[in-house]
């Protein structure tokens, strides 16, 4: 397989990593990793836990989005951070890319340059299940307008990775409402969430035993 990330199998009762080195958990990387996390939640995310959260939660279940496609699971959206101009919107979006090791990676930061026409979208969107962060990407603008009509002649692409979308207006609700899942998004993150956390809770035991 040339693609890069997890797949599922053919009767969709196996997880498949294509050019992905699975190796073990390593938990005394994996405590600094969540001291490092702490750092980031009082240094700058002290009124924002729920964003920092989300961030983490959507880092950890995008590179497995596509299966959600596959098995007919609710699907995992978009992220879409908006706000004024030196909001640290993209750093929030690399906050996500580093959990895979990609924030310095050119090939995951892109812009609407990558995705403002099919073609280009095409190339961008089928390499990888891991997230990319796409900057400027202002869902309402007329040239990705045409990229995303439903309405016009359909052209197969194999969206296999989930953006992360930074704009400084907020997104056209009237555009995304159909696309927009919230509590079924929500009671995937919950879950989650639920595993994260016991998780932590084991390495933290067998750390301190």
């Amino acid at each position: 397989m040339n693609y890069t990330g997890f797949f599922s199998s053919e009767d969709n009762n196996q997880i498949i990593a294509s050019n992905v080195d699975i190796v073990d958990v390593d938990t005394q990387r994996l405590k600094y990793a969540l001291e490092y996390i702490n750092e980031i939640a009082q240094v700058g995310y002290q009124t924002r836990l729920d964003l920092l959260a989300h961030l983490i939660l959507f880092g950890t279940i995008a590179p497995c989005s596509f299966i959600f496609k596959v098995t007919r699971a609710p699907i995992l959206e978009w992220l879409d951070l908006y706000g004024k101009p030196n909001a640290s919107k993209s750093t929030s979006g690399k906050i996500i890319l580093a959990i895979d090791g990609h924030e310095k990676d050119d090939d995951y930061n892109v812009n609407i340059g990558h995705v403002d026409s099919t073609a280009r979208l095409g190339d961008t969107i089928p390499q990888t299940t891991f997230p990319k962060l796409v900057d400027e990407m202002a869902i309402d603008q007329p040239r990705l307008r045409k990229v995303l009509d439903r309405s016009r002649r359909a052209e197969y692409v194999p969206a296999l990775s989930a953006f992360i979308m930074t704009s400084n207006p907020p997104p056209p609700f009237q555009i995304l409402r159909h696309i927009l899942r919230i509590n079924k998004l929500q009671r995937i993150l919950t879950l989650c969430c639920y595993i994260l956390t016991s998780y932590m809770h084991l390495v933290s035991l067998e750390t301190n035993s």
